[in-house]
């Protein structure tokens, strides 16, 4: 089967281990709105989550930290790639912002390999950051063998673990929209992420800090 050039594919990301919290707590919206029985926390929480989907499709960033794979046919080279970083191929991180890469590993001859940590490093920068082989190591292996999503990355990305990592602009943004949701909960159809009601301050804001490209 012929395999597209990496600069044509659309990559799939796959969240493996999902965040440990909310962006915006739930005691905090509560607060916000006023709420002290706990009847409608369930309700709440799916609006926050919501709006959390809501914004991280809207800006492309990550708020809370998760651990995910992304799959690529072939390594990157002159001839095949997907983005350059100083000139040089490399493996672009559509998830952002990017903290650490755990692994890269490919299957050669049925046999999964990893490749070394020394022949390759990650930029960390505030939209896209990239992986990119080392000039000093072996960089990247050549691969005899064309099988779809043969090279699997592991990585984290996110502002942190908790809600008080998350920027200030993105929190107020969600609390907004929450609470807009629940303004029109009766007309809410939070499945959507409740986009009709977002403010146009909320709204603002996402298209201020969404990574361009995205």
């Amino acid at each position: 089967m012929p395999i597209a050039p990496t600069n044509t594919r659309s990559y799939t990301y796959k969240v493996t281990v999902p965040p440990a919290a909310l962006a915006v707590p739930l005691a905090d919206v509560k607060l916000w709105l006023k709420i002290t029985g706990t009847s409608s926390d369930s309700l709440l929480t799916l609006m926050i989550e919501s709006a959390i989907d809501y914004a991280e499709e809207a800006t492309g960033r990550w708020f809370i930290t998760r651990t995910a794979e992304t799959y690529r046919d072939l390594f990157p080279s002159y001839f095949n790639h997907e983005g350059y970083y100083r000139d040089l191929p490399a493996i672009e991180i559509r998830r952002s912002p990017l903290q650490t890469v755990d692994s890269i590993t490919y299957l050669d001859d049925s046999v999964e390999t990893t490749v070394t940590a020394a022949d390759y490093y990650n930029t960390l920068e505030s939209d896209f950051s990239h992986i990119v082989a080392t000039e000093s190591g072996s960089g990247f292996p050549s691969l005899d063998e064309a099988r779809m999503q043969n090279i699997t990355v592991t990585f984290k990305a996110g502002y942190g673990d908790a809600s008080s990592d998350v920027p200030a602009w993105a929190r107020t943004a969600i609390a907004s929209h929450v609470m807009a949701m629940w303004a029109n909960r009766g007309d809410c159809v939070c499945g959507d992420g409740g986009g009709e009601f977002l403010p146009a301050q909320a709204r603002s804001t996402y298209r201020q800090h969404k990574i361009i490209n995205f």
